[in-house]
């Protein structure tokens, strides 16, 4: 199992998916904030799960898709970051 850890910028990215949503459904919001740490809690076991990025440029960057997420984490030497969840199209 590999270590996560997570930037400031990805808490902010978290509250701020989790307000949005919230504006409409606090109950979905709490339920959406669940799934997508969950995705990256499993990130702990299988940390190769997402897809590479900019394979040339960076040789650990990762992108994990989630329904209209996007969580964009380094992985390398035994410990997964996660730099930023945002929502994609």
């Amino acid at each position: 199992m590999v270590k996560l850890e997570y930037t400031r910028n990805a808490f902010t990215d978290l509250k701020s998916i989790r307000n949005n949503i919230a504006k409409d459904s606090v109950h979905f919001a709490k339920l959406s904030i669940i799934e997508l740490r969950n995705k990256i809690e499993a990130l702990k076991v299988f940390p190769e799960t997402g897809t590479l990025i900019y394979p040339d440029k960076y040789k650990s960057l990762r992108q994990l898709l989630i329904k209209s997420y996007c969580i964009i984490y380094h992985f390398e030497n035994n410990k997964v970051i996660i730099i930023t969840v945002d929502r994609h199209s």
